[in-house]
């Protein structure tokens, strides 16, 4: 269930998945680091209500066997919160890194608008010759400036120079579940584009304004097995798949039951597997 979250340096208010708390990233306003909080614990006791515990009275014994009943009651505890951890490991903690990580990159498009005054050109349109993908100009928001350095935007991607970057993918640009990708190199987010798409919208002056009027409108979606390389100025066109969430679709995931989509607010949407097209259409176009 999404909680509400206030930004403690801007002071931005949004509305977060609850899977998300305890995560760290960029404030989606800000773009400074802000960690979510954590569930409020409930306090255990071995006392019933109105019944104050005290050991004044108690003889040695009494009060070496309340110790051992406190010990064995956390122990109890422990146990009972880490075995669910165990149990979900395989499944869970790749989904929320996911999200994470697409947290932190629709976080850092943002800083990249308020710098540029726009989103970076999406895969194929036209700008800069030869093109560069928008993956490789947010390096630098990222925190990876150093690897923007080595790549040299004079050659193609592709070029014998470019290519060896390949296996310098940024973790933050592939899901942790999308093993074939990580393995070759691709990546898992691409660039939602087509008509009325968030890049495509340019009747506003501000990203603040585009984010009051679209705010939960998709930027970027989860495509697991991509075959499209981090490096390569490719990403996807709503009107070119079938708008669902599974194999051929818009989404596509190797968590269970649905996919993430960044939104232009800076929050992460997951989407479950029977989302249909008309949903998924009214998440895609600005001011439909």
């Amino acid at each position: 269930m999404p909680f509400e979250f206030v930004c403690p340096h801007c002071g931005h208010g949004s509305y977060v998945d609850d899977h998300l708390r305890g995560q760290t990233g960029p404030c989606a306003a800000c773009g400074k680091p802000v960690t979510l909080p954590l569930e409020t614990a409930t306090a255990v006791t071995g006392a019933r209500l109105g019944s104050p515990v005290t050991t004044r009275n108690w003889p040695w014994w009494g009060a070496a066997w309340g110790a051992l009943t406190v010990v064995g009651v956390s122990l109890g505890l422990l146990v009972l919160w880490l075995v669910p951890a165990v149990q979900f490991t395989g499944r869970r903690l790749p989904r929320i890194e996911c999200a994470s990580r697409m947290q932190r990159i629709v976080g850092a498009l943002r800083v990249y608008h308020r710098e540029f005054g726009s989103f970076p050109l999406p895969g194929g349109a036209a700008g800069s010759r030869p093109p560069v993908s928008w993956r490789v100009l947010l390096l630098k928001q990222l925190g990876q400036q150093g690897l923007l350095n080595q790549y040299d935007r004079g050659q193609a991607w592709d070029s014998p120079d470019n290519i060896a970057l390949v296996s310098r993918c940024p973790p933050v640009y592939q899901c942790p579940a999308d093993v074939e990708g990580r393995i070759g190199g691709f990546t898992s987010y691409l660039m939602l584009t087509g008509p009325d798409t968030v890049v495509d919208y340019s009747k506003v002056d501000s990203l603040a304004e585009l984010t009051d009027r679209a705010g939960n409108r998709i930027l970027i979606v989860e495509r697991s097995a991509s075959e499209v390389v981090w490096l390569e100025p490719k990403d996807v066109d709503w009107r070119q798949v079938i708008l669902e969430v599974g194999e051929d679709g818009l989404l596509l995931s190797g968590h269970d039951g649905g996919a993430h989509a960044g939104v232009l607010s800076g929050e992460v949407a997951f989407f479950p597997a029977e989302t249909t097209a008309d949903e998924l259409l009214q998440r895609i176009q600005v001011g439909k």
